[in-house]
Order: C-alpha cells, then structure tokens, then sequence
C-alpha cells in the first residue's frame, strides 16, 4: 500500500518508498536490502519506460512541469493535498476543457470537449450544425435488363473509350 500510495506523486514517491524500503530490509539483512532496492528500481524503470507514457498521454495529459509545479503550491497544506495534486489537477483541467466548450462560440454540445472528435456517427441529428452531412453519392438509374446490352456497346463506341 505503501508503493502504491506513494506512487501518486511524481518524481518524490518512487525515491522515498525506495528508501522505506531499503530500511525495512535492512532487518533481515543487508543482502535483501539491496536485492529490494534493485527490484523496486527495476520496476520503476518498467513501469516509467511502458506503463506511464500510455497513461499520461491517454488519461492525465498533465505536462509534468505543470504537475511538479501544482504539488509545490498544495504541498503548504499538508500530506495528503500532495496525494490529491495530480488528480486534482486532472479533473480541474478537464471542468475548464468543457466549460470553455460550452461558451464558446458556436458552444460544443454537451460531452464534446474542445479538440476531440464527436464519438457518434456523423449522420446523427445531435451533432448536425457541427458536423456537415455528407450528400449521398449520385447514383445511376436503374437500367432494364433488355437495354443493358445496348447500352455497354454504346458506350463502348464513344470516342476515347477504349473497351
């Protein structure tokens, strides 16, 4: 619970749970201290190559400048606002995402959020002014069975058709 409580914040958690760690293992000895220590490295390296950049990207999209900074400001209120920074923060970007959607102008329909494309199909009447509706493709009449010969060697004696 430790690691994954710690694990919120950024660039801090990783290093204090490793020094927990290390002082935790280092009652049964220093081998195993250090055997803890390469583990959690190793995990983290796993962890910050693969996992994170999916999920920040996807999810969070939080630059880490702005995050290291927002932790800095809610550290003055104590330990758990530091937990609650990159959440917070998540979810305050995201209010002002779809409240600046809303006023602005023409104002996005509600769940559309500025610079992601609607998720519903474009002939839907929900999205009409945003999206425009695309005009069938023309499509030829119908041709009778007894005149389909008649037509193929027509044009097939058009000049430039080379049938």
């Amino acid at each position: 619970m430790l690691v994954g409580l710690f694990q919120l914040i950024p660039f801090l958690g990783p290093i204090i749970v490793a020094v927990v760690l290390f002082m935790m293992a280092l009652v049964r000895g220093v081998d195993t201290a250090v055997a803890v220590v390469l583990i959690h490295i190793t995990v983290q390296w796993l962890v910050n190559s693969f996992v994170a950049p999916r999920l920040e990207r996807r999810y969070i999209d939080i630059h880490p400048a702005v995050l290291v900074m927002v932790i800095v400001a809610v550290s003055e209120f104590g330990w758990l606002w530091i937990l609650a920074a990159a959440p917070i923060t998540a979810a305050v970007r995201d209010v002002f995402r779809y409240v600046y959607g809303r006023v602005s102008d023409p104002p996005l329909p509600a769940g559309v959020l500025p610079g992601w494309p609607p998720k519903i199909l474009p002939d839907s009447r929900l999205f009409g002014p945003f999206i425009p509706a695309q005009p069938p493709p023309p499509v030829e009449p119908p041709v009778p069975i007894a005149y389909r010969r008649n037509r193929a060697i027509r044009q097939s004696q058009v000049p430039g058709n080379n049938r």
